[in-house]
Formats: C-alpha cells, structure tokens, sequence
C-alpha cells in the first residue's frame, strides 16, 4: 500500500514546542514523544489507497516495481447510477500522483468484476491481467489489451458481454479465458503460439474468430462452442493457422439446431475450404481429410 510519509523532524519539532513548558509534566511528555518518534523509525503512515481520476475511483496497491488495480470503484451493474456507467469511457491512469516514475503494472484478479462501461482503456505499461479480472463485466465498445501484456490469467472474460476483444501476443492464451462468455468477436495477434483447454468454451455468440498463422497448437476444447444456427446472419467461417501442427477436429465449433448438433461450421485450412455444412453428406470424409492435413503438417 503507498504510503505518504510524515518526516521524523516534524515529529520532533512539535516535541521541542513541548520543551519550552517548564514544569516537569511537560519535560515528560517531550522525552515520551522524542522515544515514540524513534521506535516507530521516524514515521507516520497515512493511507492513500484509493486514488480518484476524473469521474471514477481505483482502489490500488503498491508491490516491488509498480502498482495494481485491486478494484475499479466505478460503473457497478448494480449501481444506482446505471445510466451512466452504460457510457462511460474509463481510462486506466498510467500513474497515480506522488508515484513519480511508479507504474501501472496489474490489472488485479476481479479488478473490473460486474462493471459495465461503454469504454475501457488500458495503459501500455500493463504487463498482467488477473484471474477473472472483467468476470461478468460489459463492455460495448472493443477492447484492446496492450501488448506490452505477457499474461492473462484463467476466466479473464469468462461471463463477461463484451462486443470485440483483441489480444496481444502471447505464449499461449490461459485457459478459459472466454469461458460462457457473450463476446461477439476475438481478434488474436501474431507471436501467439496456443490456444490453451476449453478458451473459448460456452461462447455461443461469438461470430468471428481471428487466429494469426503463428499458432501451432489449439489444444483440448479449445474451439469448443457451440452456434445456434437460428441466431446467426451470415454463415460463420474459420480459418485455421497454416502452422497448426496439432488438433483434434473434434473439438471444433459446432453448429446447433434445436439443441442438436447439425454439424461444423466452413473451416479453411492451408488454402482448402472444408465445407461441412452444404456438405453434410460428405463430413466424415471432411473430418479425415482435414485430420490428416493438420497430423501431416506437424
């Protein structure tokens, strides 16, 4: 917690006004608060852990190399102030004031949990996003994490309403990430290397899928969601990396119908375009070849 500091020699200042008083009782109470003074090693700590930007608060804390965002006290679901917060453009500060050259490291684990905003911004100087950090949050506009961000931890977004997400590169992207999610589009950037267990399980409204050909492994339910085929526009389609190397085709999306499975949704892969959907009678034989294709790049 950041700390404001009261000097030792303002503490003993006050203490030599007392010394002027000539009676002993006085005399007493000066040595009591001069010993005081040296035991707490010459300080006095003032809480300042919630600072305030524009129209919102952030509850913070300070660890070694910069600071986090435990809480953003700001555009609650439940607020009475709901209007409001439906447009709010929140800006994540770079800084607080008195942290000269002290960044903004870490989004906390539940930072944004339930909060609903029109916009988010995030600073470049973010390097962590905690464990369900926007869990169940709304945000209407897209947003883009910075890349100066290396880790995003499990159920970042998972319940979230998000409208688009795009993320930056990395190893690989944590586990559920986008878990029973309502995000509608996800854009992943080149150096993103896997799709980790169950990412984008349950995101039944996500309607584009951007996955950069750096990509070489989607693992287990990765891509396992499912699209009712009734709520779409326009037929979804996904291309998969030319660099996959390993994935079980069973675990790609599936369309829906009546809560029963009807089949995969187009996939293109390396240049071929494995159409399950208007070639339903054919998918077994599209689900080898396709197989084959992904075994046979490894």
């Amino acid at each position: 917690m950041k700390a404001k500091i009261i000097s030792f020699f303002s503490v003993l200042m006050a203490a030599v006004v007392c010394s002027g008083c000539s009676n002993s009782e006085n005399n007493s109470t000066f040595n009591s608060n001069f010993s005081e003074a040296v035991e707490s090693s010459s300080t006095v700590v003032i809480d300042t852990s919630i600072q305030e930007t524009d129209d919102w608060k952030f509850q913070y804390d300070e660890k070694a190399g910069g600071i986090i965002i435990k809480e953003c006290l700001c555009a609650n679901k439940k607020s009475d102030d709901l209007l409001k917060s439906k447009d709010a453009d929140i800006v994540v500060p770079t800084s607080f004031a008195g942290f000269e050259g002290i960044k903004v490291v870490e989004i906390g684990e539940n930072a944004f949990y339930n909060r609903i905003m029109k916009s988010l911004t995030l600073p470049n100087t973010v390097v962590s996003i905690g464990s369900k950090a926007f869990s169940n949050a709304e945000i209407s506009d897209e947003l883009v994490i910075p890349e100066s961000v290396t880790n995003i931890g499990e159920e970042a977004f998972s319940y979230s309403d998000i409208n688009s997400v795009v993320l930056p590169p990395m190893e690989a992207i944590g586990s559920s990430i986008f878990y029973n999610s309502n995000v509608k589009k996800v854009v992943m950037t080149e150096g993103t290397r896997v799709i980790t267990n169950s990412a984008f399980s349950g995101c039944s409204k996500l309607r584009e899928l951007v996955i950069p050909d750096s990509v070489e492994e989607i693992d287990r339910g990765g891509l396992d969601f499912s699209i009712d085929i009734t709520t779409i526009e326009k037929e979804f389609e996904l291309k998969l990396p030319s660099s996959l190397k390993k994935m079980d085709i069973d675990e790609l999306p599936q369309y829906i119908y009546s809560g029963m499975d009807v089949g995969y949704p187009k996939i293109i892969f390396k240049g071929k375009t494995y159409d399950f959907l208007n070639q339903s009678e054919k998918r077994k034989q599209l689900a080898e070849e396709l197989q084959a294709a992904i075994d046979n790049n490894a």
